[in-house]
């Protein structure tokens, strides 16, 4: 019944969430103003930090206190509003979220309401209610945390790599040079670790289905002494789900060790290639430390993010179940040019019908008829 979950990429699946959930959609512009005003507080504390130790500290023994104070003051201005920027980002997104999340719940169990007895019969009892109950909170798992990295951290990035091309765009193509092939280790991880959370989603979904129809059908069960066996099932299931997840952890273990790897190559990259240039560059040693700070900056969203895209392929994977549920058609479609019944008794009569019950698994993907070439006449 559900539609097979490798169809959709990450990316058409995001993009078909947005669709069904348009409500996320607007004020996204206002919203991603106000994350790159606090994105931009973050950064004016390094490049204060450069004027600090480039125009307060002359020679060995004066500092220009009051020039400190100033510059200290600033920064908490800043700092400040790139607070309040910052907050006002997250209750955008949180109460964006939360109604897209509540409009794609009533949308499911709606449309699961609609389906024609034949689906429902199809499906194992506790599949539907995995899709309206742990898939819809892995998205708000998600939106809880992913979605805010997603938004403010990509902000972040954006907005240092500018200052950082700004500063010396030299040191910046180093950085940016040395940081890229994580880029290629995330997409390779990324697509091992989403086809493993596709996996612990449909091993979930299968322990939740047996589960429910132990407990719905226990009377059943005792009734024909079927226990043993179908407890036996059950618990291969939930095994069976504790390896899919065990797999997709050890995967996604990979994700931050390798974001803190790169980090510490780009960060002595920088350094070092800094000091050979030296102060002929026209590089002051307020601007180097003020470029190593704002390097630490540009490479800190990527470390959250190698921990971020474990939680954002684990809703991607719930995404697909729900949008495989949505696409299933609500019964046989209305005629488009529909006849009125005739008054008084009506007549049937069927000729030549053949009837088959939906099945899975088959080789050449037909279904086996288990009615052919009926001809009936009620008068």
């Amino acid at each position: 019944m559900t539609e097979p979950m490798g169809r959709f990429s990450a990316a058409r699946a995001i993009g078909r969430g947005l669709d069904a959930a348009p409500v996320l959609r607007q004020g996204l512009a206002v919203t991603w103003l106000f994350a790159a005003v606090g994105a931009g507080g973050r950064v004016v504390v390094p490049i204060l930090i450069q004027q600090t130790i480039d125009r307060a500290i002359v020679g060995e023994a004066e500092v220009r206190t009051g020039l400190v104070f100033a510059f200290a003051g600033i920064a908490a201005v800043a700092i400040l509003v790139a607070g309040i920027a910052q907050r006002q980002a997250i209750v955008r997104l949180g109460i964006r979220s939360e109604q897209a999340l509540y409009d794609l719940r009533a949308r499911l169990i709606r449309h699961i309401h609609h389906l024609s007895l034949a689906d429902h019969n199809e499906e194992r009892r506790g599949a539907l209610v995995g899709r309206v109950t742990s898939d819809i909170e892995t998205l708000t798992q998600f939106f809880s945390w992913g979605g805010l990295a997603w938004l403010i951290d990509g902000t972040l990035i954006f907005v240092v790599a500018i200052v950082m091309l700004a500063y010396d765009w030299l040191l910046a193509l180093v950085a940016f040079a040395v940081a890229a092939p994580l880029v290629l280790v995330l997409r390779a991880v990324q697509r091992h670790l989403s086809a493993a959370y596709d996996r612990s989603r449909e091993r979930n979904a299968d322990m939740l289905s047996m589960v429910s129809e132990l407990v719905s059908g226990a009377e059943t069960v005792h009734a024909y002494d079927a226990g043993e066996k179908l407890g036996g099932a059950a618990k291969q299931m939930v095994g069976d789900r504790r390896r899919a997840n065990v797999r997709a952890g050890v995967i996604a273990a990979f994700l931050y060790p390798s974001g803190e790897l790169f980090s510490a190559f780009t960060i002595a990259a920088v350094v070092g290639v800094g000091v050979w240039r030296g102060p002929a560059s026209g590089v002051t040693a307020g601007a180097m430390v003020g470029f190593v700070f704002l390097t630490y900056r540009f490479l800190e969203p990527i470390s959250e993010f190698t921990e971020v895209l474990d939680q954002t392929q684990t809703a991607v994977a719930g995404l697909r179940r729900i949008l495989g549920v949505l696409d299933i058609p609500v019964g046989p479609p209305a005629p488009e040019q529909p006849v009125p019944l005739p008054k008084g008794r009506l007549a049937l009569d069927v000729v030549n019908v053949t009837f088959a019950y939906p099945t899975r698994g088959l080789d050449d993907g037909a279904d086996r008829a288990v009615l052919r070439d009926v001809n009936v006449s009620i008068p």
